[in-house]
């Protein structure tokens, strides 16, 4: 696997069954490119008995329902598996499927400097999370306070990749 664009998709932290089956907690839910045949790799969190620099690990199979149940090569029980949790999960961004013009990842939009109306950085996006509502991004302010907003077209009117900027509308704080 080719890792020159990390993306990192989620975390593992429990297995599933006796089979050596583990749970993958992704921020995009149901909707992962992900797939047997594919690799993936993972960085240890906590205690996990990976290598520092982690492994890489093909998936033999994948079922999609209330969990993300994932089997990997060479993880044949769920002592094998439990040697190696909790771990986050990587992919390179060579293996997500092509867009059509005008969409993005969500990791595409991270680093991409927040302006104001006028066009002024105030901030750059740093990192995101999701509620059941919906998608949250944070921002890293210039002055280095961050503040978490929704991505909804009230607060981001514009993305533009190709410049690297994100139009935000910054809520007013009355004190």
């Amino acid at each position: 696997m080719d890792l020159k664009n990390p993306i990192k998709l989620g975390y593992a932290s429990k297995p599933h069954g006796l089979k050596g089956h583990v749970a993958f907690v992704l921020p995009s839910g149901k909707q992962t490119h992900l797939k047997a045949g594919h690799e993936v790799w993972l960085m240890p969190s906590g205690a996990s008995g990976l290598q520092s620099q982690g492994a890489i690990f093909k998936i033999t199979e994948i079922k999609k329902g209330n969990d993300i149940l994932v089997k990997l090569e060479g993880v044949e029980d769920r002592t094998a598996l439990e040697k190696i949790l909790p771990f986050e999960i990587f992919c390179d961004r060579s293996q997500f499927p092509q867009l059509k013009e005008g969409e993005f990842y969500v990791a595409d939009l991270l680093g991409l400097k927040a302006v104001d109306e006028s066009g002024t950085q105030v901030g750059t996006l740093k990192d995101y999370y999701e509620t059941p509502g919906q998608l949250i991004f944070t921002i890293q302010l210039l002055n280095g306070e961050m503040i978490d907003l929704p991505y909804v077209k009230h607060f981001f009117p514009r993305i533009d990749i190709l410049k690297g900027e994100a139009q935000v509308l910054l809520p007013e704080v009355i004190e």
